[in-house]
């Protein structure tokens, strides 16, 4: 679920030359089946889609896979706990958990 405004966003971002690693991966064109007016997040103050970088705590800047799996769990916990805890409403109501979905590559990982 997504509003459309974010699934903009997100088109906009990919739908570029070289927007994935291998030029033959294609972008398709994504609608989403909300009305703009729908699935809309207020009181958080916060922009709904952010990038994080996780640089790397010894003399390489790149992390260890299982580091890196590790702190971006911890990190998209947190935020979910923060976002449950703080004013943040969808459509004028309060986020309860079911409002979340985590994209995992793996069962593993979920």
């Amino acid at each position: 679920r997504s509003s459309p405004q974010m699934v903009a966003a997100v088109g906009a971002l990919f739908a570029r030359p070289s927007a994935f690693a291998d030029d033959a991966i294609p972008m398709p064109e994504v609608r989403a089946a909300a009305r703009p007016d729908q699935l809309q997040i207020t009181g958080d103050g916060t922009p709904v889609l952010r990038w994080r970088f996780l640089a790397g705590t010894g003399p390489s800047p790149w992390l260890a896979r299982d580091e890196a799996e590790e702190r971006i769990t911890a990190d998209v916990a947190a935020e979910i706990v923060r976002l449950l805890r703080g004013e943040a409403r969808i459509d004028g109501r309060a986020l309860r958990p079911n409002d979340f979905a985590v994209l995992t590559r793996s069962n593993r990982q979920a």
